[in-house]
């Protein structure tokens, strides 16, 4: 459905994220502004909109340039190095993954808790590290730091003693849903790694 000088400036419109080095040149526009201007009215609806509506749904238009910089520059640079990036499976699941790092967690005297919610998080007295109270410890445990891996409004409701500034920048991110399907099958579905 593409003319001949639209599939060019589409090819531009990529090859113009892949030319610039730096995430900055891009801060302040998003996606479908760069887009537009770079490959034109069919060009973007064409080839770019569904791709970003399939990903980003009503949110879209508001998808930062960065982001798609970022995703052109991390898929296709290891490509052109001397050592090709190569995609693939862990046999087994992640769950090899995860338990090859408990037993290194282990080994070095950790202790990893599983199924063992956590209800608190506060700072210690005198800024001396943190105190955690879980269904495992409801009185609390001592830590250095703590490293929380979700998303805001998860962690909010475990801070209670986070100074205001912060609760509101917090508060302020938008969290889109990422849902993805898992297939168990006797025989490929395809000889791609990814499908789109």
């Amino acid at each position: 459905p593409l003319s001949f000088l639209d599939r060019l400036r589409v090819g531009l419109s990529a090859s113009g994220l892949l030319t610039r080095r730096h995430w900055t040149d891009f801060a302040e526009d998003t996606a479908e502004g760069y887009l537009r201007r770079r490959c034109g009215a069919r060009g973007f609806s064409l080839f770019w909109e569904p791709l970003l509506r399939n990903k980003f749904g009503g949110a879209a238009q508001e998808v930062s340039a960065v982001w798609l910089w970022d995703r052109m520059n991390s898929r296709t640079r290891s490509r052109f190095r001397r050592s090709q990036e190569r995609l693939g499976y862990l046999k087994g699941s992640c769950q090899v993954l995860a338990e090859a790092l408990v037993a290194r967690i282990e080994e070095r005297g950790g202790l990893v808790r599983t199924n063992c919610p956590v209800h608190r998080i506060e700072p210690k007295a005198r800024g001396e590290g943190v105190l955690v109270s879980s269904s495992g410890e409801p009185q609390g445990q001592s830590f250095d730091r703590v490293i929380a891996t979700v998303p805001a409004p998860v962690l909010l409701p475990l801070l209670p003693d986070l100074p205001p500034a912060e609760r509101r920048w917090l508060e302020s991110r938008e969290y889109l849903a990422s849902l993805c399907v898992t297939l168990r099958l006797r025989r490929s579905l395809s000889e791609y790694y990814w499908i789109n």
